[in-house]
């Protein structure tokens, strides 16, 4: 309900939901029971629910998601310290279990709890690469800061979110690769499952014809999906498929070329359409290559019955005398 009144962008609903999906899974994990029989103690406070909330909003304000993510080690602070079961060591159970299950490369240093549940979901949901150092040139744009309330000897209580510009030529992210082999398939049921892969989010599908044991005619179906998504794709593929296994290769660098769409004018045989074209950018705004949409070539070229590599020449010609 209130993803609905805050009007957020799918992705950004999708995250929130992510966050609360973390959190659950992780309560029923550590008490052995599912979400039905479940006493949610981090869900059932509605800071929980307004830290997530804001955070999503935040997120969507700064297109946090279509940024490459990194962070440090994240220190969840020693001792002990009392929850709704009692007094236990740090890391507390769920924090504990969260960073387990999302493999959040720790630190045990100063006293107290230093790292709570929500923040290590938040945290896990953006798939972000550790590192302490960052070898790559960058240039920081903009920083913020926020202070905690717990007064720590050791060091400042203080998180730290800074947004930089990479100085590579190109960008690169984290991607997860998942394959399977098919042979007991029709080719109408492949062709479904590409549209359903890329309407979920896959970055890239591709069937490749191949020949398997006992030479039989087969297909490697290959999906490219970004590290946060692969849970869902991997259902995804068994679910509508029926292969009996899936090879993954998790945390691939993926070097890509910034990408956007720019609506032009045109006038063809004495007519006037809109055309979007694809420009991909290095990352010091130079023009790398340009191209008319396919959809808006064939439009045309139906419309005015010439032939489709004429339209996409003709447009291709004019956007260049645009950009260039």
């Amino acid at each position: 309900k209130c993803l609905e009144i805050m009007k957020l962008q799918e992705k950004y609903s999708s995250l929130a939901a992510e966050i609360l999906t973390i959190l659950i899974k992780a309560e029923e994990k550590v008490h052995s029971k599912n979400k039905e029989e479940l006493h949610l103690h981090e869900l059932s406070s509605t800071d929980t629910l307004f830290d997530i909330l804001s955070f999503s909003a935040l997120a969507q304000k700064i297109s946090l998601l279509q940024n490459k993510i990194m962070s440090t080690p994240v220190n969840l602070g020693s001792g002990k310290a009392k929850i709704s079961h009692g007094e236990f060591t740090i890391p507390l159970p769920l924090a504990q279990e969260i960073v387990t299950s999302y493999k959040i490369p720790i630190t045990l240093m100063s006293s107290g709890e230093l790292a709570t549940p929500t923040g290590l979901a938040i945290l896990s949901s953006l798939s972000p690469e550790f590192k302490y150092e960052i070898e790559e040139p960058i240039k920081i744009l903009k920083a913020g800061k926020g202070a905690g309330m717990l007064n720590i000897k050791e060091t400042p209580n203080i998180l730290r979110i800074i947004i930089t510009e990479d100085m590579n030529k190109y960008s690169s992210d984290r991607i997860t690769l998942l394959e399977t082999n098919l042979d007991d398939i029709t080719g109408e049921i492949i062709g479904y499952i590409i549209n359903k892969l890329m309407e979920e989010g896959a970055l890239d599908v591709q069937v490749i014809p191949a020949i398997t044991k006992k030479n039989r005619p087969s297909y490697i179906l290959s999906v490219i999906c970004r590290d946060r998504d692969k849970e869902k794709f991997l259902s995804l593929i068994f679910s509508e498929t029926g292969t009996l296994g899936v090879r993954m290769s998790e945390e691939r660098m993926r070097v890509v070329a910034k990408r956007e769409i720019k609506e032009i004018k045109v006038e063809l045989e004495g007519k006037n359409f809109n055309v979007s074209v694809k420009i991909s950018r290095d990352n010091s705004g130079n023009i790398i290559s340009l191209k008319a949409e396919y959809d808006d070539c064939t439009r045309i070229s139906n419309k005015l019955n010439i032939p489709l590599k004429s339209v996409e020449r003709k447009i291709n010609v004019i956007a260049h005398q645009i950009f260039f």
